[in-house]
């Protein structure tokens, strides 16, 4: 949909009625996203790509098989740059793989590690443990130089969110969360109370995410946090223009589902 216009353009019908849209990302040229069917890890993934000039449709890479075992698949994009994480072998070690948009340069980018998060040329992701009692970290990695930095900070991650300057992260226990902002400064815990903290995302002025008591987002110039919603296991999502949420705007609704509606705002348009 475009924001301006409200035009809705159809890009794909699915061929196997069974899929859904598991990750979806977009910019100014490309929308690219994964379709699967086999819940819960979606292990049957494939990637395409959209040309939103050409209107052109790619299919970029897609799950070996049999289905190795792959927990949940997402994917990001940053200057025309699809990286994400998955097993694609029978050693079900988890790699971190980059492919343009245009399906051009596919590669492994590190191993043993998930969760990669481009603001590019950096892609933030998760490495795992190298013994026994150690734990994860975060590093980044710039794809132009090659250079890898690990992220002082985080520790046993369970979710994090990255947007070039500053990264939001949510430990194992899924109930604080934290941003450094810029990345090489201490953690700052936000705060907001409840539990099962899950899916931040970030941007130059907001952190967003979703737990038990709803959809949040801290304001990161008015230092606030603000409650868009009361409904369990719906989450925020975030441009560098715009917040999208959805709400139930009947406070005794018998289904609380039922009825919600899609909200946004620009941006721009904060105090």
């Amino acid at each position: 949909m475009d924001r301006t216009t409200g035009k809705v353009t159809v890009i794909r019908y699915f061929s196997n009625r069974h899929n859904q849209v598991v990750s979806i990302v977009g910019d100014n040229d490309w929308v690219a996203w994964t379709e699967a069917s086999l819940n819960p890890s979606f292990a049957d993934w494939t990637l395409y790509s959209y040309d939103r000039h050409t209107r052109q449709i790619r299919t970029l890479a897609a799950a070996p098989r049999p289905y190795p075992n792959t927990p949940y698949f997402s994917i990001s994009m940053s200057h025309g740059v699809i990286v994400w994480s998955a097993a694609e072998s029978s050693d079900e070690i988890l790699r971190v793989y980059a492919i343009n948009a245009d399906g051009s340069d596919l590669r492994v980018i590190a191993e043993n590690a998930s969760g990669p998060q481009i603001a590019w040329p950096w892609v933030v992701y998760d490495v795992q443990p190298a013994t026994a009692g150690t734990s994860d970290r975060l590093v980044r990695q710039n794809l132009e130089t090659g250079e890898v930095q690990q992220i002082t900070g985080p520790a046993d991650v369970s979710y994090f969110a990255y947007d070039g300057e500053a990264l939001a992260w949510i430990p194992t226990n899924t109930n604080e969360i934290f941003l450094q902002a810029p990345i090489d400064s201490a953690p700052i815990q936000l705060n907001p109370g409840g539990r099962y903290l899950e899916f931040p995302t970030i941007n130059s002025r907001l952190v967003g995410w979703g737990q038990d008591q709803g959809t949040f987002v801290y304001d990161r110039k008015l230092r606030v946090i603000v409650q868009l919603s009361n409904l369990y296991d719906f989450y925020p999502t975030m441009s560098d223009q715009a917040l999208d949420w959805e709400y139930q705007p009947n406070p005794n609704a018998s289904n609380p589902f039922e009825g919600t509606v899609w909200r946004d705002i620009n941006v721009a348009d904060l105090p």
